[in-house]
């Protein structure tokens, strides 16, 4: 039992050397493929950390402009509408019948042009009661102060105890002078409608044989009867004359009472009485001879006074329109402009004075800047907008008001700035700056800025002439980053 057992020990022991045996010669072919693994590695991270040693070495590259001194000039381009720098709003000098109209709307008239002419017959009408109420306030102040002095003459012969004929003087001469007035205004008001009559008999006298004419004829002779029979007219000149003498019965009495003078003070007209009444009278007779005044400047019609195109038209032909009504507007031709609104932003830039290039209908004309509203209002849209004035400094006959325009205004000019191409230029918290590469390598500069056209920018402070600025940069940059740069296109 013992001797079979270690015999089989024995095998086992022996199969086992075999199996060693076998391995390890697997082991010897499996090392060699192992070598050639990783040399294959070794020879790709060797390569990649070359790739990686030479790119390490390389910059980035970055596009750079030279700070250039140069002149620049600003420009702001928008858009504006033909507008008259000169607007006459005429106003009717008289309230008389309207004969012609001599230029419509929208056409345009010459200097001292006849635009409307006044209905003859009618304005010699106005001349005629013109010059008669001048004549007649002239006289009516004149009748006031002879009144006055025998009203003063009366209160002087008056008694302190007489108080009652005094007020009995007054109303009596109040009286008169009521139907006084009243006995004119019928008198006149029957002139006037004779003087209508007499008009419409001439515009009827090319058909004497019509029963219009005829008519006129009859109405104009009741009327001449009517001015000096009327039975309102008589009885207002009865009653004048009835209250005529029981005032010369009081002045009779009062005649009486001369040694009663003191008490009859208080009816004397005082001096400020007496001064309004004057003022009234002068004030009067100005309003009538600015009237007679008007009617003779315009006799022949109402002229141009200048050269322009009449933008509206009130007044009708035959119509009468009151005195200070707006007839027609007439706007200049030679004294026009070009009117636009402007933000808050190209406001700043405007100022009085800037000379500006116009282009209308494909035609060329210079302007300046001329005035510039001081109150902003909204526009269409909501915004606020300021109204800003070119004055079109040599117009001509082919210009049209309320055609559109396009403006270039030159807003600023600098001598020999330091310019730099406007997209070096970034902003942040703490405001502007710039990337300058000195010696291969980034800087970053504060600057201070100025003048901007659509390309270039004014450097007033953090960059000097011939300095490189960054431009255009294929990545992130930083102070202190080397680079390789490129001039821009």
């Amino acid at each position: 039992m013992r001797k079979l057992f270690k015999k089989e020990s024995t095998d086992q022991a022996e199969q086992n050397k075999e199996t060693a045996l076998i391995q390890g010669n697997k082991k010897k072919k499996m090392s060699g493929k192992k070598k050639i693994l990783i040399a294959a590695v070794v020879c790709v991270l060797g390569l990649l950390f070359y790739r990686g040693l030479v790119g390490a070495n390389q910059k980035p590259m970055v596009t750079t402009a030279e700070a250039k001194r140069q002149d620049l000039n600003q420009m702001m381009n928008t858009s504006g509408t033909v507008v008259s720098d000169r607007v006459l709003n005429c106003f009717a000098p008289v309230s008389a019948q309207i004969g012609e109209i001599h230029i419509e709307k929208g056409e345009t008239v010459k200097k001292g042009e006849v635009i409307i002419a006044y209905d003859e017959a009618a304005l010699s009408e106005l001349k005629k009661l013109t010059q008669l109420n001048l004549q007649a306030s002239k006289g009516g102040y004149q009748d006031s102060v002879e009144k006055n002095g025998k009203q003063q003459a009366m209160y002087t012969e008056a008694t302190t105890n007489m108080e009652v004929l005094k007020q009995q003087i007054a109303d009596t001469q109040s009286t008169i002078d009521s139907l006084q007035k009243q006995y004119d205004d019928k008198k006149a008001a029957l002139a006037r409608q004779g003087s209508l009559l007499e008009i419409s008999r001439i515009d009827w006298a090319d058909q004497p044989d019509s029963a219009e004419y005829q008519n006129l004829l009859k109405l104009i002779q009741e009327n001449a009867y009517e001015q000096q029979n009327h039975p309102e007219l008589r009885r207002l000149h009865d009653e004048i004359e009835q209250n005529t003498r029981l005032l010369n019965k009081y002045k009779e009495y009062e005649a009486e009472m001369k040694s009663q003078k003191g008490s009859s003070e208080a009816g004397k007209l005082s001096a400020g009485g007496k001064a309004q009444m004057e003022a009234n009278a002068e004030m009067e007779r100005l309003k009538l001879e600015k009237t007679m005044a008007s009617i003779q400047n315009n006799e022949q019609g109402i002229v141009a006074e200048f050269n322009g195109v009449v933008t509206t038209m009130e007044a009708q032909k035959g119509k009468t329109p009151q005195e200070g009504e707006l007839l027609f507007t007439l706007e200049s031709l030679e004294d026009v402009a070009v009117s636009l609104s402007v933000s808050k932003y190209d406001l700043e830039k405007l100022k009085v004075g800037q000379e500006a290039k116009l282009t209308i209908a494909g035609k060329t004309y210079q302007g300046k800047v001329d005035r510039i509203e001081q109150m902003a209002t909204k526009n269409a849209n909501g915004a606020t907008v300021v109204g800003v004035y070119i004055k079109i400094l040599n117009p001509d006959q082919e210009l049209f008001l309320g055609v559109e325009a396009k403006v270039v205004v030159s807003t600023g000019t600098v001598q020999g700035a330091i310019t730099v191409p406007i997209e070096a230029v970034n902003t942040d918290v703490n405001g502007q700056f710039v990337y300058v590469v000195e010696e291969g390598a980034v800087v970053k500069r504060d600057v201070e800025t100025g003048l901007t056209t659509d390309t270039e920018i004014e450097i007033k402070k953090g960059v000097e002439e011939g300095e490189q600025v960054i431009t255009e940069t294929g990545g992130e940059v930083f102070e202190g980053m080397p680079v390789s740069t490129r001039p821009a296109d």
